[in-house]
């Protein structure tokens, strides 16, 4: 594994860890979220650069580009 593999490896736990926080989502569906989002291709993609940026940065664009589909996914797990 190479050092940009380590650090999109880092950033993905912590924006799960982040919607998890945030949302109160269990790790299943936080990880669910994450890994089928547009972003989490676009993170695994060493050209964007986007695994140098943190991982509150990274979790502010999920959200961003999420926001509509996240409220929803929210209320329906209360």
């Amino acid at each position: 594994m190479n050092s940009v593999e380590y650090l999109q490896l880092f950033v993905t736990r912590d924006v799960i860890l982040l919607i998890m926080e945030e949302t109160g989502a269990d790790v299943e569906t936080a990880m669910t979220r994450f890994y089928t989002s547009p972003l989490f291709d676009k993170l695994q993609d060493p050209e964007t650069g986007l695994y140098q940026e943190s991982a509150g940065y990274v979790y502010d664009l999920f959200c961003d580009n999420n926001f509509n589909i996240n409220a929803n996914v929210m209320e329906a797990d209360k």
